[in-house]
């Protein structure tokens, strides 16, 4: 288990790492945070002792694949919270979000999995397969993008488990079901995935990387 402080730092980190692949600095999360930086430090030391980053003194600091979990994690319940009482509950935005905050740091894999039954689906429509796709599926093993290698080439047949945001902020860059994808550099807990399609370059986090459904395809 882990405190409300320490999940609400590893959600800020995991927050401003979305878009770059370089080391977040303790000024950035000192403004994420509303707090001093100073405070900031000190926390990441703890936070790095625990495993749950890498820091470099002076430099900055990201989410070991343990932060990043517990980073999702905190995230999804967040989503949840915020589309039950939103959704279910016709709270207004402001209060949902606030009340979302709060709440998201209740840590109980029974209660996650009650909302997401009574939600009606895990969080993401973009999470089934494209209906062409089933058939194909089922005769053929399914892999995440994680476990593609350098040169490796697949089709992304789904966002399994990914919260709506997260969906949302792929979609965005132009990330879909479907997209033909081409692995130019396999990812770690130190360095985002890199696959290109025919237009684009996308730097993907690992804990990401593992929650896309993909069909490899065989090499000639």
């Amino acid at each position: 288990m882990y405190s409300t402080s320490e999940e609400n730092y590893l959600w800020a980190i995991h927050s401003l790492s979305q878009d770059t692949d370089q080391l977040i600095n303790t000024n950035a999360i000192a403004e994420k945070m509303q707090t001093k930086a100073a405070s900031v430090t000190d926390m990441l030391k703890k936070l790095s002792e625990k495993g749950l980053l890498e820091y470099q003194r002076y430099k900055g600091v990201r989410l070991t694949e343990q932060g990043a979990e517990v980073a999702n994690g905190v995230d999804e319940r967040n989503e949840l919270w915020n589309r039950l009482l939103k959704e279910k509950m016709g709270v207004a935005n402001e209060e949902a979000s606030s009340l979302a905050d709060q709440l998201k740091h209740v840590n109980s894999e029974n209660l996650v999995n009650t909302l997401h039954s009574f939600l009606g689906k895990k969080a993401a429509a973009e999470s089934k397969k494209a209906p062409k796709e089933e058939k194909k599926s089922k005769k053929s093993k399914e892999d995440t993008l994680a476990d593609l290698k350098k040169k490796d080439m697949a089709e992304l047949l789904a966002m399994d488990g990914l919260m709506e945001d997260t969906i949302k902020r792929l979609k965005k860059k132009g990330l879909t079901v479907g997209k033909k994808l081409k692995v130019i550099r396999e990812g770690s807990d130190d360095q985002k995935m890199v696959v290109r399609t025919k237009k684009d370059e996308f730097k993907i986090p690992n804990s990401v990387a593992k929650r896309l459904m993909v069909k490899k395809e065989k090499k000639k």
